[in-house]
């Protein structure tokens, strides 16, 4: 559903750039234990490319086992969108809450769309579908249905006047890499050079193993790999450590207030 940012954030589009962060890169590595394959890609100018008429076909269900009678709401959004777009009949507005929620009626009619063709192939393979907006992320541990599901999604989204990203889509085997933007995982492996630190320095475990991942693969096998990995293990030991004694704090301290309420 549409992400709508809170009055005062911390800095620019931070809403929009946690709900990516969780609902599509910390998905995608958890999926990763899951699949062996991913298919990435998005749709280029997706608002730009969204046909008016496109809203009467996903009220309506067109073409689907839920079809039904065209609804006369979505022929005022229509109109409504034609006056806006002084006359055009392809595209709607980007930049609020609304227009995302109206472009999301869209793009869910492509997915119920392509979860019937993917039916209607005979696909077998079981496989998991993530999408944000107009990114879509596919997983499939059959290399093959995957390529075929991946066909599909095209010629859904071709229906709807959609055009995938030729740029940004390819099959990935590497999951757990492809699962973060290209320029996050180069900010990862180059931020202890950017700041003057060492590697403990990082604020969270996951970016840490992201950067023993990639100096491991520069440097398989190697003392250097294999003291980091102590070193982050010693770490997590010790953190491990003071949650357990934090938690027994609490649970002391909630014992003490009861006693204290029931007392009185």
């Amino acid at each position: 559903m549409p992400v709508v940012p809170k009055p005062n954030e911390k800095f620019y589009q931070s809403t929009t750039i946690l709900n990516w962060w969780q609902q599509m890169e910390q998905q995608s590595i958890e999926l990763s234990l899951e699949y062996r394959y991913m298919f990435i890609t998005d749709i280029t100018d997706c608002y730009g490319s969204i046909r008016l008429h496109s809203f009467d076909e996903a009220f309506a269900l067109q073409g689907t086992k839920f079809e039904k009678t065209a609804s006369p709401l979505a022929a005022t959004i229509r109109e409504l969108l034609h006056v806006m777009n002084h006359g055009r009949n392809v595209g709607i507005p980007q930049g609020s809450a609304l227009f995302d929620f109206l472009s999301e009626i869209i793009l869910g009619y492509a997915d119920l769309m392509l979860h019937e063709a993917v039916e209607q192939a005979g696909i077998t393979a079981k496989f998991k579908v993530l999408r944000y907006r107009d990114d879509y992320r596919i997983f499939c541990n059959d290399r093959q249905q995957l390529e075929q599901i991946s066909f599909l999604l095209q010629e859904v989204l071709a229906k709807l006047n959609f055009n995938i990203n030729s740029k940004k889509t390819k099959l990935s085997e590497s999951i757990v890499t492809d699962a973060i933007k290209p320029d996050k995982l180069d900010l990862i492996y180059d931020l202890p050079l950017l700041r003057g630190q060492k590697y403990g320095d990082f604020h969270s475990y996951e970016k840490a193993l992201y950067f023993i991942l990639f100096f491991a693969r520069k440097h398989p096998n190697s003392g250097q790999a294999r003291k980091l990995l102590t070193d982050l293990n010693n770490s997590l030991t010790e953190y491990i450590k003071e949650q357990k004694k934090r938690n027994a704090e609490y649970e002391e301290l909630t014992k003490s207030g009861s006693t204290v309420i029931s007392v009185n």
